[in-house]
């Protein structure tokens, strides 16, 4: 029951601090042409996509890239090709996640560059045992001092952690 109260803490402060938002700029220089690689792989049997662009000099999302060769690899040796799907879109099927083991994508783009990941060991899955939601307002000051009142959903989610379990990992997508 501790390990939930934790948790739950957890999520509240991450809603808290993500509630705040502050505008800050990095000063940095634009590098056009770099790849930019996306993806996963999980325990269903696919299909696995990867999301494959490059970088523009200016403020711009990634211009997909077309034409790429891509392998899954397993530390097994085993291997399945990424087709496209889309434009900067590939996915691969035939290959399924398993928690312990090790896997690494190989890219090969249409001009003859080579990009090769490090495997990497898929943690075990903690499932969740409950979620819920709830509505709410939330009141936030603006600029000017102004109070705003915004509608949100707040979503809980209580998880059993084990006692002991060394590493562990833990993501949703909403």
């Amino acid at each position: 029951m501790l390990n939930r109260w934790h948790f739950l803490m957890f999520v509240a402060v991450l809603y808290l601090c993500g509630s705040c938002v502050e505008i800050i700029e990095f000063d940095t220089t634009r590098a056009g042409n770099r790849l930019v690689v996306d993806g996963k792989i999980t325990q269903s049997a696919g299909p696995h996509v990867l999301l494959l662009g490059s970088t523009a000099e200016r403020d711009r999302i990634p211009f997909p890239v077309h034409g790429a060769q891509a392998r899954l690899m397993d530390d097994q040796g085993h291997a399945v090709p990424f087709v496209q799907t889309a434009p900067g879109r590939y996915e691969a099927s035939g290959m399924q996640g398993m928690p312990g083991r090790a896997y690494s994508i190989r890219i090969e783009l249409a001009n003859g560059r080579v990009y090769e990941s490090r495997p990497q060991l898929m943690p075990s899955v903690r499932a969740y045992d409950s979620l819920s939601y709830d509505f709410a307002v939330i009141d936030e000051l603006n600029d000017e001092g102004n109070l705003l009142r915004k509608r949100a959903i707040q979503l809980y989610v209580e998880t059993f952690i084990p006692n002991g379990e060394q590493t562990f990992f833990l993501k949703w997508d909403v």
